[in-house]
């Protein structure tokens, strides 16, 4: 993901830093996951991560809509 999206700035500790909200986005989406799937993520398959994306979605959209 990083590849696709070229680094703003290279110093990590300045606001901006494209690496830096890349990761940090990721790990918290992640661990978002886990908190509702209480899926262990060091174990999981793409496979079931996607699964588990589309139950999610579909899942808030039948108790939202």
């Amino acid at each position: 993901m990083l590849r696709l999206s070229k680094p703003n700035l290279w110093n990590v500790y300045m606001n901006g830093n494209a690496e830096l909200e890349h990761e940090v986005g990721f790990e918290a989406f992640m661990f978002a996951v886990a908190e509702h799937t209480k899926e262990d993520l060091d174990k999981i398959t793409v496979f079931r991560f996607y699964s588990l994306l589309d139950y999610i979605k579909n899942k808030n959209k039948a108790n939202n809509g």
